[in-house]
């Protein structure tokens, strides 16, 4: 009898059923620096220590779902903000692209495969999709609500809501098409596909916020990727049970 794999022990548990047992999955990080010991800063720009780290995690781990992802800023920087890179620390944003919110007119929904470090991650995870047979790996996209803080700014978002709501649907409308191009793009690489959105914890907004300005475009999203007969896991960092 063959081993089970991972994919498969993830796709039994999806139909509530059970394999041998239950499938573990492991969000790496910047772990992957600390594994092959290189510095973070080189890290967060080499494509190639990103497949090394994720290669290197499993061989030591063995976990059935295997993600591959940079930092949660990568989807904001490919469409303009523009990142500071540090030894002891994920990257910062150094700039916001909508500091001035009449910017918005000015953004572009970007090019997956000439944005910013996008291009190094696609090959990231051709690279690691040709290397891992075995386990369920999927690459990460940045959610429309983070990417939305990485462009105008976590606090001023937040006021935005209150101050100017109209200017939050339209910077919300052009993100999620930035997390549709980058995402459908991604899922040319042959992996599968989860949504990041660390900024709408309720740890950071309120239950309303998220339903006024967040869940249709989560809803949108979902119909995508449906539409392309691919599903969507989300990972949000934090308490989210009222959501």
């Amino acid at each position: 009898m063959s081993e089970i794999t991972g994919r498969e022990r993830i796709v039994a548990a999806m139909k509530r059923s059970y394999a041998d047992r239950i499938p573990v999955g492991l969000i790496l990080g910047a772990f992957r620096a600390t594994i092959l010991g290189c510095r973070l800063k080189d890290y967060w720009s080499d494509g190639k220590k990103l497949v090394e780290g994720t290669l290197a995690a499993y061989e030591r781990f063995g976990h059935d779902a295997v993600e591959i992802s940079w930092d949660i800023m990568m989807e904001a920087e490919t469409a303009g903000a523009e990142l500071e890179f540090r030894d002891d620390s994920v990257p910062q944003v150094k700039r916001h692209a909508l500091a001035e919110k009449k910017n918005l007119a000015k953004l572009a929904v970007p090019d997956p495969e000439k944005a910013g470090r996008y291009p190094l991650y696609l090959e990231a995870c051709r690279s690691a999709s040709r290397a891992l047979k075995g386990p369920n790996l999927a690459g990460t996209v940045t959610g429309p609500w983070t990417t939305a803080t990485g462009l105008r700014g976590t606090q001023e978002l937040i006021f935005d809501t209150m101050d100017d709501p109209g200017f939050v649907d339209d910077l919300m409308a052009f993100t999620t098409g930035v997390t549709k191009a980058l995402g459908a793009k991604l899922l040319e690489t042959g992996i599968s596909l989860s949504m990041g959105e660390a900024a709408c914890s309720c740890s950071l907004i309120s239950p309303t916020l998220y339903r006024r300005f967040i869940k249709p475009h989560h809803q949108e999203l979902v119909r995508f990727f449906a539409e392309k007969k691919r599903g969507l896991s989300m990972h949000v960092c934090g308490y989210i049970d009222p959501i």
